[in-house]
């Protein structure tokens, strides 16, 4: 039993350390899809944001 406990804390460790892989790409894929929409909305809604204020 006791290869068997090891087992499942291997494979544990193992699915924690690619969840947190995973999370964090997403993490920076999400944030450089927001710097990149801040960016085109600083150029393309610029003038909607100026006539609505």
């Amino acid at each position: 039993m006791d290869d068997f406990n090891t087992c499942i804390y291997t494979c544990t460790d193992a699915c924690i350390n690619v969840f947190m892989l995973v999370f964090i790409l997403l993490f920076i894929l999400s944030s450089s899809c927001v710097l990149f929409l801040i960016s085109n909305k600083a150029t393309f809604l610029l003038p909607l944001e100026e006539t609505v204020l």
